[in-house]
Parts: structure tokens; sequence; C-alpha cells
């Protein structure tokens, strides 16, 4: 089935430990002479053109930064050629980034919050010329509890460039601005009361405003929790367009009230997948993944997954082409007493028996001052971005006076002393139901928390330098840059082949134990293709939906097939040849 199997071709490169193995952490700090400046907050944002990575963030004196980082593998240093800061003077109280994005002209876009007492939500346009920063525009809510806690640049039919931001006010709330003129356009808040919008992404093939969150209700009565799932359709100012899905089910709530997705292509290309990810309760606290289409609103699977202690909720979310992020707080005890850390989860794409996390102990955030908020979302690790010029994730978030990158390929192989939480896998069953845009929302017409902004254009030099706190052994070189790059632009051309409504469509390589694939659902008769985990094709051939191939005749290990058809259809599936 043309679903996220297309990307199985990726993990022929690098899943293959022998190639590389990498958990690394990083240190940046302000290198200002003779006085340094305290660095607060920081994200890493990867321009997905020239794959070029910059760190933005902030320091106590309100000074927003943004550095060039360099392809130095396994950590970048910072180029301070360009390395240059904005002091917003206009900013009500010490901001805090916790994310941000590039948009579709190449300028960079944080969120985040003002003064960690009140805060207010806040946004910020940093304008790029040749990778340069000239000039930042700053927007700052006059309304407490406002943060954006997610982002991404997006469209109004026919030709309007907007930002589409979630701010926590009002249980989420989906609020537009114009790119250009920062004026408030039309959002969205989730009708019920006990719903929640909690994240947002652009998909700019179909043009939709992709919004996921949560519905909880915890009662004497019975508790049930709804994963949602649904978009906008841009070509109603008012977003009055859409469908949403909800999968509800009776056997867990949300205790930590964090729902977070992200799209199959990562900004690349657009096939009408998501990947979904909330929190549940029972007994214990987990994860709930999904995958699903919303294009042909198909649910792909869908699993559990339970910690052994105490609380965890989710921060963000991120996917290298073969395995899922989710960065995380966790919390429990450890003896007699109790700890706060961050953790990274990994769970495979392909394989839901492949999964691993880990608590990330360099942090213990009991010992940090500020709010419970800052302590539980913001501080240490607040985003996770997959990174295309090193084609790993950088997570990265700041302590005071310390920005951190922890860089991750696959954590599995850790030498940085991060101690492994032990997960559980577990059923959860589940009913899905649609409702429409009018049926699960409301208009927001007027601007109820209204965002002041300024513009400042002066700069002044803001050199950085960086220290390693850790680092996991290398072996070798990554060598899947060319192939990732040949596989975006192949999927976007067999992409525009097929009719919009037919983007995603039922044919699949089903893999049996017996060392076998059948395809169904071709359209005649097939090609496959069989390579092995250093991307070499080792056997190729005919076949069409039904026929069984068997590939005894290989060295056991693991292979990656690939069908394809004469309309364009494509699958992919992981097979482990055991004699």
């Amino acid at each position: 089935m043309k679903k996220i199997l297309y990307i199985s071709i990726l993990a022929i490169f690098i899943a293959s430990k022998a190639l590389i193995g990498q958990v690394s952490h990083g240190i940046y700090i302000s290198s200002i002479t003779p006085v340094p400046e305290t660095i607060i907050s920081a994200v890493s944002l990867i321009d997905p053109d020239s794959g070029i990575a910059y760190m933005v963030g902030t320091d106590n004196n309100v000074n927003l930064f943004i550095t060039e980082l360099d392809s130095n593998i396994p950590l970048p240093d910072p180029d301070n050629t360009n390395s240059n800061a904005f002091n917003l003077t206009n900013a009500t109280g010490k901001i805090y980034l916790k994310d941000g994005f590039f948009d579709v002209d190449g300028n960079i876009v944080v969120y985040g919050y003002a003064s960690d007492t009140y805060k207010y939500g806040t946004f910020i346009k940093i304008t790029m010329s040749a990778g340069v920063p000239t000039s930042v525009r700053y927007a700052i809510s006059s309304i407490a509890n406002t943060q954006i806690i997610d982002g991404c640049w997006s469209k109004q039919f026919p030709a309007i460039n907007t930002y589409s931001f979630i701010s926590a006010h009002s249980n989420g709330t989906l609020y537009r601005v114009n790119a250009g003129t920062f004026a408030f356009m039309t959002g969205r808040t989730f009708t019920n009361n006990n719903a929640y919008i909690s994240s947002v992404s652009w998909d700019d093939d179909s043009k939709k405003t992709i919004v996921s969150g949560f519905r909880n209700i915890d009662t004497i009565n019975g508790d049930t929790l709804s994963q949602i799932i649904g978009y906008f359709n841009w070509t109603s100012p008012a977003l009055l367009l859409g469908s949403f899905k909800l999968l509800t089910t009776t056997e867990y709530i949300s205790s930590e009230f964090t729902n977070k997705h992200i799209l199959s292509g990562n900004g690349f290309f657009y096939d009408g997948i998501v990947y979904l990810c909330q929190d549940i309760r029972d007994d214990n606290d987990g994860l709930w993944i999904t995958q699903y289409d919303y294009n042909n609103d198909i649910i792909y699977s869908s699993y559990a997954y339970l910690f052994p202690d105490n609380k965890v909720n989710i921060i963000d979310v991120g996917h290298d082409f073969l395995n899922f992020f989710v960065l995380g707080h966790y919390n429990g005890p450890i003896d007699t007493s109790s700890f706060e850390r961050r953790y990274i989860a990994q769970f495979d794409l392909y394989d839901s028996n492949l999964y691993i996390a880990k608590r990330l102990d360099y942090i213990d955030m009991t010992i940090l001052q500020g709010t419970s908020y800052y302590k539980l979302h913001q501080a240490f690790q607040s985003s996770i971005n997959y990174n295309i010029g090193t084609y790993d994730m950088f997570s990265t978030g700041a302590t005071p006076g310390k920005a951190h990158i922890i860089e991750v390929l696959d954590i599995n192989n850790d030498d940085c002393s991060n101690s492994e939480i032990t997960l559980t896998p577990a059923e959860i069953s589940y009913t899905s139901s649609s409702m429409t845009v009018l049926d699960i929302s409301h208009t927001i017409t007027i601007d109820s928390l209204p965002f002041s902004n300024w513009t400042q254009n002066s700069s002044s030099s803001y050199p950085l330098a960086m220290d390693v706190e850790c680092l996991t052994a290398f072996n070798g070189d990554k060598k899947n840059t060319l192939f990732v790059e040949n596989l975006i632009i192949e999927k976007n051309q067999n992409l525009k082949k097929i009719p919009k409504i037919e983007n995603m469509n039922s044919a699949s390589v089903i893999t049996t134990k017996n060392n076998e694939f059948v395809c169904v659902k071709f359209d005649g008769e097939c090609n496959y293709y069989v390579y092995n985990i250093f991307g070499s094709l080792i056997d190729n051939g005919k076949t069409e939906n039904g026929k069984t191939i068997n590939l005894n005749k290989l060295p056991l290990g693991t292979y990656i097939v690939k069908v394809t058809d004469d309309n364009g259809n494509t699958s992919c599936s992981k097979i482990v040849i055991t004699k």
C-alpha cells in the first residue's frame, strides 16, 4: 500500500548499526566579551531548501540571537560569521521559545511565550536574506496563559500566505495571522468543553490545515478518551469546510493533556499520512500512537505503550523516515527518592515490536527555578526536529546559561549513560467516528487574544561557543544522503501522476514468516525489487496479484521488498529471511 511503506527503502541505509550509531549532547553558551549573556531558551531549525541548521535563542536581557550551525558530525559547531542578536525592547518579560519553522519565503518563525509567570503568547518572524537575519518582527499577546504551543506556515485561498498557531488559550485555539501584516484572520476552537486543540500542520499539496487534539472525559460514571485528527480546507476563509475523525477508547484517560502529530513527509512531500501521539493513563501512564490517512479516512495502525512509573507527557514528536520519536517529560521514584526528567522514546515505523525509551539524566528538573509549566514543558529540551542536512534528529532546549542539542540517530546506540525505560506494549481498543467542522468546532471572528507587534532592524554580533557533554562512538560515514534526496524526488513525481483522491490506495506487499511475499490490489503485472540493508539491489523480477514469491535463495538477513506497477502504485515492506 502506498502509505509509509515507501519510506522503508530509506531503512536499507540507516537501519544498519554498522554504519553509524549516535546519541550525542552538545552545550552552547554565549561567548560575548567581557560579560557573556545568559541564554534561557533555544530551538534548532533546518532550512528545508539548503539543509542548513540554525540555532535561535533568547537570553536574560531579552536578546533574540540567530546562529548558523555547521554540518560537523556528530555535533555542529556555531558559525559566528553572521551570528546576530536583536534586542526585543518592547517585550513584556523574558522570552521563552518553544519551537519554530521556516516559512514558504525562507524566513524563520519562532514561537513560545513572554514571562514565565504570565505566559503571554509570542511569535517572531526573522527575515532572512542569503542566510543572514536582517530584521525581526515580534508579536506578544496582552492576555495571560496564551502561550503558543505549535505552529506552521499555511495559506488561505487564493494566494494569501499565513501563519497558523495553536495557543493554549481556551483549551487550545487555532490562531491565524497574515504572514506579511500579522493581521488577525479567522480561527477555530473545539466546541466541547472537554476537547482540546494541541497541534497543527499544513499540507501544501491538498491545501489543508491539519489539526489534532483530544477529548477527555473523566467522571465517576465512566471515562472516555478520544484522539481527534482532521483538517480545514483552505477554500473557506472562515474554515467551515473539512472533516474530523475521533478514535475513542474507554480504557484510558489523558493524565497530562498532551497530544502532538507530524506529517509523514516532513514537509518534503504530502501523501495524506499523519502520525499522531496521545498521552494515556490507566494504572500507568503511556503513549497511544496512531497512523492515519486523512485523505482517504484510513487508520493504518494504532498501538499503546505503557511506562513503569507515574506521569508521562508529550512535549514534541518527529520522525526520520525510519523511526518515530517522542520527546516528553517523565517522573517517578528512584529507590526512596523521586525524579523529574526528560525522555526520548523511539518507535520503529514498520515494526511495532521495535521500540526503546531513554530517560535523559543530564538535568534534574527539580533543581531548576521556575514555574511548573517551565519545568514540565519548556526547560532543557522543548522541541525535536528532523535535520535533512545530517539525516538525524535534533532535540533542543536550554537551561539557564546553556543551550543544549541532543543529536539522535538511534538511541539503541547510546554511550551517554542515559537510563533505559522499560516500556510495555498494551492492547487498546477504540471505536472510530466522524464529525464535520461545524459539529466539532466554532469560528473565532473577533481577536480574543490580541497581539501587539513591533519591528527591530538593528542587530549586534552574538558569538557562541560549543562544548561536548557526551559523544557516542561514531563508526563510518552517513551514506544515505543521495538516496534520500532521490527518494523525495521520486515520491513527489509519483504523487503528481496520480489524482489527489487516489494518492493513497490499498495496493500492498504482504510478507510472511515463510520468507515469501504476495502483492495485492496492484494494477496488472508488477515489477519487484529486493534490496539488502546497504541499499544494494539483490534480486528483481515480475509478479502479479496473488502470486507468491519465495526468497529462500537469499542469505539470512533483513531485506526491503519494493513493488511497482505501470499506474504509479508503489509499496514496500521489510522481510526477514530465516531458514
